[in-house]
Order: C-alpha cells, then structure tokens, then sequence
C-alpha cells in the first residue's frame, strides 16, 4: 500500500461504525508480547494509532503507564470510554510524526492496524529514538488480504481498487515491514508470529464491516453507492458470512 497520511485521517469519521463492527485481537497476541516484553506496573508503553482503544485495554488492565496517540478526536472518545476506570492511560491527540515525546524513555511502541499510517521515511528511526535500550517494538495487522467471502466478491473488490498483494496485514507487507525494520540496523531480528481467527457476522454487519475499509471509505459517492449495489447482489443467498481474518505480529527488541 502506498503511504498517504489523508487515507487514515478517514476513520475519525466512521469512529462509532468502526468501533462496533471491527474485531477485537485475540488475547494469544497480548499474552505473546507481555511475555516477549516482561511488562510490569513501571512499565512505560506508547501506543501509535489507539483508535477505539481495542489494543489499549488490556496493556491498561496490567497497570502500566500508557501513552495513546491517534489523530482522531472521535476515536479518542470511544477509547477514553473503554479505559475510563483506569488512570495509567493519557490520550494525545497527535499524529506520531508531529508528537514531542521523551528520548529512551518507553519500555513498548506498540501499534495494532494502524503503523501503516506513519512516514516509513522516520517511522522506525523515530520508534529506535524513544525506546529504551532493549525496549520493544510491537507491530500487528490483522490481514484484509482475505476478507473477500468468496470469488466473486473478490473479483469485485479488485475492480474498485483493492490491492490483495500490497494490503495491510499481507504476507508480502509484513514481511516488507520486517525488512524495513531490520535494514535500520537498530533493531534485533525481528520475530513474525500468526494468530489464525475466523469471523462471522451477519450480512448487514458484513456490509457496515466492509464500509470501514479506508478504500471503500474514501471512495466518491456514486463509486461507493454502486459498489454496495453490487456488494449486495452477491450476498443475496446468504444470511451471514464466515470468513478467515488471521492477525500477523512483529516483534523486535531495540539494540
């Protein structure tokens, strides 16, 4: 996927849509980096993209001190709602290229399907710049490579510009990411794990899932309301769709 900071400025829009129809990680993710990262109450993490705060509650539920940064005044809200009984969360409403943060200061910069979002042009020097020595980066997507429920509705996501081989959460992504990591030589080797998950949602659901991608999101009125026409067709026979949406996480440690 190509960079573009204006696409991801999209889901402050969509902020109560997405909160209620995007999944949730499943809890091997969290239990993998608390482990890989051997968190702690002292703990200092920042959280690059918090969004509705999906990711952020269970690292606020550890008593660590969090850092949350999104662009979007509206997810914020939603996030603010989620983690309101915890008072080791601070949100900042910033993008992460813009944030004045301090130096070898964090023990975690993690970012669930949002990292995408940032400059590749300063993102890792900048991540190297404010972990601590031997502090963690945490990376993860789940992977819209497969959120086609059969041929067809693949077919048609590609005529209206979806790009399977570069998209977010992909194998070739991540590990283009994993290579963009390393080639800083600031960082270890970088770990790649799997999560395998399969969703079911009804068809109406299916359809408000699909309406949150950023390219169907940013697409012109009339493209977008004979996308769901076509969308809909397609779906007519079933009542609900399964379909497989595995998560893929990095991990590395900071030099």
């Amino acid at each position: 996927m190509d960079f573009n900071p204006e696409f991801g400025k999209s889901f402050g829009k969509l902020s109560e849509l997405y909160d209620a129809v995007r999944p949730s990680y499943p809890k091997e993710l969290f239990s993998k980096v608390i482990e890989f990262t051997n968190l702690s109450q002292s703990s200092k993490i920042l959280e690059v993209g918090c969004g509705s705060g999906q990711a952020t509650l269970p690292f606020a539920k550890l008593g660590c001190g969090i850092t949350a940064l999104d662009i979007s005044a509206n997810m914020i809200t939603l996030a603010r709602r989620k983690t309101s009984t915890f008072s080791n969360v601070e949100y900042v409403t910033f993008s992460f290229e813009a944030a004045i943060l301090p130096s070898n200061y964090f023990d975690m910069i993690f970012s669930g399907t949002a990292f995408h979002w940032v400059d590749p042009a300063m993102a890792h020097i900048k991540v190297a710049r404010l972990l601590k020595r031997e502090g963690v980066l945490a990376l993860f997507w789940y992977n819209f490579e497969q959120v086609g429920l059969n041929p067809p509705v693949a077919s048609l996501f590609r005529e209206y510009g979806y790009d399977s081989k570069t998209a977010t959460g992909s194998k070739q992504y991540v590990l283009s990411e994993k290579q963009r990591i390393e080639d800083t030589l600031l960082f270890e080797p970088v770990e790649v794990h799997n999560f395998p998950v399969s969703l079911t949602y009804s068809k109406v659901d299916y359809l408000k899932f699909v309406s949150t991608f950023f390219w169907v999101s940013t697409m012109p009125f009339d493209q977008k309301r004979k996308f769901f026409t076509e969308l809909e067709k397609l779906l007519i026979l079933h009542d609900a769709v399964t379909f497989f949406y595995p998560v893929a996480l990095l991990l590395t440690k900071k030099k």
